[in-house]
């Protein structure tokens, strides 16, 4: 194993353990933290050219596809950031 692929598997391992994070900071309704998490893990990411550039794929795919969703009066009343609501079809 080089070390290439030594780096490589600890990034995949932090990215991990920061989006395990996120889970955690979500059902604690800790959105401040979450969003410094989600930096971080962002961060994280774009170190490895291929893996940031495979992220920003799929990020682009989903919207050209009306992945994104539209704001209702409700929605916009709620304390957490759109991202983190569910969903709905």
């Amino acid at each position: 194993m080089s070390f290439i692929d030594s780096a490589a598997e600890v990034l995949d391992r932090t990215e991990a353990s920061l989006n395990s994070l996120i889970t955690d900071a979500l059902k604690a309704k800790a959105y401040r933290e979450i969003a410094t998490i989600a930096a971080m893990a962002e961060s994280v990411a774009a170190i490895g050219p291929g893996r940031s550039r495979e992220k920003a794929s799929k990020v682009s795919t989903a919207a050209e596809f009306g992945g994104g969703t539209q704001a209702t009066a409700e929605t916009a009343k709620t304390p957490e950031p759109s991202w983190m609501r569910p969903k709905t079809t």
